[in-house]
């Protein structure tokens, strides 16, 4: 049995079909970068605060320090065996923080950060937060500060991410864990951890 050739115009169709479905194929998306969550420890207690929002810094029997309500102090103080439940006592995880940095294209970024408290925690009444961008063309140190007004969530721009201008390259962002941090009605200063994360600027 003969095969039949096959013609020019058959051919030419074929190649120009198989060109055209590799023009129309998507380009490959730029690599970008997830959040980076990491937790939030008490690294150690305002007094003033504590006093003014009724309560007392005391040492645990362990030798911790524990943020009370004063009542409770003087009950500690008097004789009584009491166990301190997770609501007075801070001396570990209370909470998290996470920093976003995700690559848009035209040498810009999209930037986000912020920080949580447990639920079970006093809330916050003020706070100071200083994140480290580095790029191949420098570094800055974006921050905020000011009062909450006893809440238990902070975020950068209401929420809405911040568009920063960066240079081609690997670019960095760090939440500075000396300087950031909350200080809840009772005192206790909540730290972030220091969550990094770093994209592809294109």
């Amino acid at each position: 049995m003969h095969r039949r050739p096959i013609s020019t115009a058959v051919l030419v169709t074929v190649v120009l079909s198989f060109m055209t479905a590799l023009l129309v194929q998507p380009a490959a998306a730029a690599p970008t970068s997830a959040s980076w969550r990491t937790a939030m420890t008490v690294t150690g207690f305002d007094r003033e605060v504590a006093q003014a929002n009724g309560y007392q810094v005391i040492t645990l029997p362990s030798g911790r320090e524990a943020s009370v309500k004063i009542d409770i102090a003087r009950r500690i103080r008097a004789g009584e065996s009491l166990i301190v439940d997770g609501q007075q006592t801070l001396y570990g995880n209370c909470g998290y923080s996470y920093v976003e940095l995700y690559a848009i294209g035209g040498e810009k970024a999209n930037f986000r950060t912020g920080f949580g408290i447990a639920s079970n925690l006093p809330a916050a009444i003020r706070y100071q937060w200083v994140v480290r961008i580095t790029d191949n063309g420098g570094s800055s140190s974006p921050s905020w500060s000011g009062n909450l007004a006893y809440r238990h969530t902070w975020v950068t721009n209401s929420g809405n991410c911040l568009v920063y201008k960066l240079t081609r390259g690997t670019a960095w962002a760090r939440v500075d864990s000396d300087w950031s941090y909350a200080v809840l009605s009772n005192g206790a200063i909540c730290s972030s951890a220091g969550p990094a994360t770093s994209t592809n600027i294109y």
